[in-house]
């Protein structure tokens, strides 16, 4: 998958994690995390079944970590946000 296509990826998902309440966003991550073929390490719905030290997830190349759902969602978006910028401030190869 191409940069430019990608960052079409993340930007839809970034929106709409910010039109998602809080306590559903965690939900929303899961589903795309499952769609785009990415990767999450998070406790199991089952008590007591498994419960990870730190949370992770990773979807559209984009890697977060966290203590809390509330916080690994946050921080999923904030390094979406850091990367997106980044990638708007960068050199245009083409030029």
């Amino acid at each position: 998958m191409g940069d430019h296509i990608r960052n079409i990826l993340i930007r839809a998902l970034l929106a709409e994690l910010e039109m998602t309440p809080q306590a559903r966003r965690m939900d929303a991550l899961k589903e795309a995390v499952i769609e785009a073929g990415g990767r999450c390490d998070l406790p199991s719905d089952a008590p007591g079944a498994y419960n990870p030290a730190l949370l992770s997830v990773q979807v559209f190349g984009i890697y977060a970590m966290a203590e809390t759902l509330d916080e690994l969602a946050r921080n999923w978006m904030r390094a979406a946000r850091n990367m997106l910028e980044a990638a708007d401030n960068a050199p245009n190869e083409a030029a």
